[in-house]
């Protein structure tokens, strides 16, 4: 978990490095952007939280429904 961290961190410092902002602005968004991280990660918990219940009542078969997600992200791409 640390190194998906980590990644992650050295990542968003990257592109902020790019952004063209000056240096205290990169700063400031780069501490906006590790506060919702934390939410990000809530909301992932909760969207595979929704897609397990509907696993388990049989809405629709995981398999399908991640074959759809796997489309629609490359249409958008």
């Amino acid at each position: 978990i640390h190194r998906v961290l980590d990644k992650i961190t050295d990542t968003l410092i990257h592109l902020m490095a790019k952004s063209g902002l000056s240096l205290q602005q990169q700063h400031r968004r780069l501490a906006q952007l590790l506060l919702i991280l934390s939410h990000i990660r809530h909301m992932s918990n909760k969207g595979m939280e929704h897609l397990y219940n509907m696993k388990c009542k049989n809405v629709v078969p995981l398999y399908d429904l991640l074959l759809e997600m796997l489309d629609a992200h490359r249409l958008h791409a």
